[in-house]
């Protein structure tokens, strides 16, 4: 099981569990789960505390999932405020669905680099600014390409129709800068599998070049 998806789990929990009830929930050893227990603590991801002693024999040791957005208090501002914004943003636009598909694309237009078009140099931009934002991509045996990190992870939860199609929107966007129609071709899964999204991507026989798009004015951030 890859440790994105033990903290997935473990982030599922409202309390601090032990080893043994996270690998209960994990199907896994608990040998196995404790090793990844050990490497998300280290990576400041989980917490582990001593509960308190009751009667004979050592306290447990538990543990619960930290969000990367809780760890500094000015990214909690900001993201409380993305969490308000959104939330406003479901409740008036009529189709928030398709408003994150067109912000992502303008979005991905400003990021992208097409200095050479094609499928094949979008494809490693895509890559590339996956790789640098944290989304630790990895190529999937089926040839998809498989997201195991989210930055956004806790409120794409929260707002799925929103931010995955920001992230949706700003591939797709890469690939037209590139001059690449991506309509049919592109496709993210979110939560497709335990600990990870998928992503279809494009093939140089199933994607018509439109020529290289405008370039939108450049704007720093994340990727959704």
């Amino acid at each position: 099981m890859p440790r994105a998806a033990v903290w997935e789990t473990l982030s599922r929990f409202s309390r601090p569990v032990t080893v043994f009830d996270l690998a209960d929930a994990c199907h896994q050893h608990p040998n196995t789960v404790r090793e990844h227990l050990d490497a998300l603590v280290r990576a400041g991801l989980a917490t582990r505390a001593t509960s308190p002693a009751r009667g004979r024999g050592r306290p447990a040791i538990l543990y619960r999932a930290d969000h990367w957005e809780t760890q500094r208090p000015d990214t909690r501002e900001l993201c409380a405020l993305a969490d308000l914004l959104i939330t406003q943003l479901e409740e008036t636009d009529l189709d928030p669905q398709d408003w994150g598909i067109r912000a992502g694309i303008r979005r991905g237009m400003s990021l992208a680099e097409p200095s050479a078009p094609g499928v094949n140099a979008a494809t490693a931009r895509a890559r590339a600014l996956l790789t640098e934002q944290g989304y630790s991509p990895a190529d999937a045996p089926d040839g998809t390409i498989a997201l195991r990190e989210c930055p956004l992870l806790s409120i794409a939860r929260r707002h799925p129709d929103v931010v995955c199609s920001l992230h949706r929107g700003t591939l797709l966007g890469i690939y037209r800068a590139h001059g690449v129609d991506t309509a049919r071709a592109m496709k993210l899964t979110p939560f497709a599998r335990p600990g990870c999204c998928l992503v279809e991507i494009p093939c140089d026989s199933g994607s018509a070049s439109v020529g290289p798009a405008p370039r939108a004015g450049t704007t720093p951030g994340q990727i959704g």
